[in-house]
C-alpha cells in the first residue's frame, strides 16, 4: 500500500509541475481579485438600492400627504368659504346696526350743551329747561 501511494504521489508530482502550480496560483489570485471587485460592486449596488428605497418611501409619503391635502381642499375649502361669507355678512350687519344705533343716539340724546348748562345767570337757564323736557326750573339757579 505504501508503494502504491508513493507511485501515485510521484505521478502527481510529474503531472503537476512547478509551472502548473504557478499557473494555478496565478489563477487563484485572479479569482480572489475578481471576488473582491464583485463584493465592492455588490456593496455599491446595495447602497444605491437602499437610497432608492428611501427615496421611494419619501415619495409614497409625499403622495399620501398630497392626497390628504387634495381631499381637504375639495371637501373643507367650500365649507370654509361659506363660513367666511357668513362671518363677513354678520360683521356687515353688526356694522350697520352700530351705525343705526349711533344715529338713534344722536337723535334721541343730543350732546349736552355744556357751556350753556354751566352758564351762570339770574334768569332760568334755557339749556336746563330743554334738558328737563321744558319743565319749569325757575327756582333753580346756579
Amino acid at each position: 500500500m505504501k508503494e502504491q501511494t508513493n507511485v501515485v504521489k510521484d505521478q502527481l508530482k510529474t503531472l503537476v509541475s512547478s509551472e502548473s502550480t504557478l499557473t494555478l496560483e496565478a489563477k487563484r489570485m485572479q479569482v480572489a481579485e475578481e471576488l473582491v471587485r464583485v463584493e465592492v460592486n455588490v456593496a455599491e449596488i446595495e447602497s444605491l438600492y437602499a437610497e432608492f428605497a428611501g427615496i421611494r418611501e419619501m415619495l409614497d409619503k409625499a403622495f399620501v400627504e398630497e392626497s390628504n391635502v387634495q381631499f381637504r381642499l375639495t371637501n373643507e375649502f367650500q365649507s370654509l368659504r361659506e363660513s367666511v361669507r357668513k362671518i363677513t355678512n354678520e360683521l356687515l350687519y353688526i356694522k350697520e346696526e352700530r351705525q343705526k344705533l349711533k344715529l338713534k343716539l344722536r337723535k334721541e340724546y343730543p350732546a349736552l350743551p355744556l357751556e350753556e348748562l354751566l352758564e351762570v345767570s339770574e334768569t332760568p337757564n334755557a339749556a336746563w329747561s330743554d334738558l328737563a323736557g321744558n319743565v319749569r326750573l325757575a327756582q333753580i339757579t346756579i
